[in-house]
């Protein structure tokens, strides 16, 4: 899941890349934010409305591919969700998830997916 490109700007690198990068050196980075938000900064009732915040290009990529989809932390399930919704459009053929951090069971997590 990509940090929006304010966040970028700022760190200078992209974490979750940088993090990728680590296991893999086959990235696709198409998955962007339309604008800087971050889900932990607004109040958990108003999470489930930032549903058109993530935006995808060149997703033709992903024609029967495998694809890891990699997030840092699972908080609400709404940006994950976005995310599987983009990319299930380029019939993929198959999607994995890898969540490094989550204070929900894997049962709650299951329910968002």
């Amino acid at each position: 899941i990509p940090s929006s490109k304010e966040d970028k700007q700022v760190r200078g690198f992209a974490p979750m890349k940088e993090i990728a990068l680590t296991f893999s050196t086959h990235l696709f980075l198409g998955l962007y934010k339309k604008q800087k938000y971050k889900q932990s900064d607004m109040p958990y009732h108003l999470r489930n409305q930032n549903n058109d915040l993530l935006s995808i290009h060149q997703g033709n990529q992903l024609l029967n591919k495998k694809v890891l989809l990699f997030d840092d932390v699972f908080t609400s399930g709404n940006t994950i969700s976005s995310a599987l919704k983009l990319i299930e459009l380029y019939h993929p053929q198959s999607i994995e998830i890898l969540i490094l951090s989550t204070k929900r069971s894997k049962e709650e997590i299951d329910q968002f997916l």
